[in-house]
């Protein structure tokens, strides 16, 4: 019997040392609103599973005070990432209240390869700067939050930061600046997150849907719909027939952030330079002259050059005659020789910005 009673008194025990350990371990910050605590208009509350899941983050100190706090777990990897934020800042900043003449575009598509290409195209034939997301002061660190949700998600809403200050760098030199995703795309893969979850869809009006204060707004969004639609969709277990995709989350978004957002209805196989000239519709009835650059105006035409793949021209090979005065300077080394580059070459990595 006694015996019994020192066993139970042990489990006891320890039951309650892993109850106060896990309680600190999992501790929830207070400077992160979850999605637990909101309570939106409808009538339902997100369960607590998703509190390390799916963070909001009001500001930008929210987020740096949330990788402070994880240094007790991952101090190395905090440190790197503090570090190489502060060193993308390498100029005064400009305030964010600074009127531009130049716009600030975000175009999103449901389609990531061809938006890649029609931002590229956008960017040579207009004379736009592209901003990555994450930057690449920082996007080396991006291998470091793949199996951590709640870092992942902190660490490119960080990043939007330093895109929006290198944006506004630019613009201060009169040049438009182009991003392809921003904050919009980011709000809505964190909806995503709690429809597949649980179920339910997250209220318009509630902080998911609110762009942080201190974080840059942009001119004007267009999002890319190719149909068919190419995008996931979410089918709710409810007894509703609603499919929420991210065409879904665009247009019930285009009457409540503060900067407006235009769905382009695009089929799939329509070319490139049909698409450029939607879009470029769209832009000239919203900015008009702001649009202009010193190097050239739009010009569908002007597409046909980048689109077709230009292979590198080889010289024929040097002779003796050919040579002349370049054998004899090198001396017994013979004729100089150009190094070829294969036709096979292309450069690696995603492209830099055209200015």
């Amino acid at each position: 019997m006694m015996y019994k009673c020192v066993i139970i008194l042990f489990v006891n025990l320890l039951f309650n040392f892993c109850e106060v350990y896990m309680q600190q371990v999992f501790k929830k910050p207070d400077d992160v609103t979850y999605i637990v605590d909101m309570k939106f208009q409808s009538d339902y509350e997100y369960p607590t599973s998703f509190q390390s899941n799916t963070p909001v983050f009001p500001n930008k100190q929210r987020i740096i005070d949330l990788f402070l706090e994880s240094k007790t777990y991952v101090k190395k990897t905090t440190d790197k990432i503090l570090s190489d934020y502060n060193e993308c800042y390498t100029n005064e900043d400009v305030p964010i209240d600074t009127k531009f003449y130049k716009p600030f575009i975000v175009i999103h598509g449901n389609h990531h390869k061809k938006t890649a290409k029609i931002v590229q195209y956008m960017a040579m034939d207009m004379g736009v700067n592209i901003k990555f997301n994450p930057p690449k002061c920082m996007d080396h660190l991006t291998y470091r939050f793949k199996d951590t949700r709640i870092a992942n998600h902190a660490y490119y809403a960080l990043a939007l930061y330093v895109v929006a200050f290198q944006t506004r760098q630019t613009l201060a030199y009169n040049i438009s600046v182009v991003t392809q995703g921003y904050w919009t795309d980011q709000a809505i893969r964190a909806a995503y997150n709690l429809i597949r979850s649980s179920k339910m869809c997250p209220d318009f009006d509630s902080i998911v849907f609110k762009i942080p204060d201190d974080l840059m707004k942009p001119d004007i969004v267009l999002y890319l719909d190719f149909f068919p639609p190419l995008n996931s969709t979410i089918k709710l277990s409810m007894n509703t027939d609603d499919e929420f995709t991210t065409t879904f989350f665009y247009k019930r978004l285009q009457e409540r952030t503060p900067f407006p957002i235009n769905v382009i209805t695009i089929p799939y196989n329509m070319d490139v330079r049909d698409v450029m000239d939607k879009m470029m519709d769209e832009l000239y009835a919203h900015f008009g002259s702001r649009l202009e650059t010193e190097k050239k105006l739009y010009d569908k035409n002007s597409l046909a050059d980048h689109i077709k793949v230009k292979m590198p021209r080889f010289r024929r090979p040097f002779n003796d005659q050919d040579a002349g005065s370049r054998s004899s300077s090198r001396g017994d080394r013979g004729p100089f020789r150009p190094r070829m580059r294969s036709p096979r070459y292309r450069p690696r990595g995603r492209p830099s910005s055209v200015f």
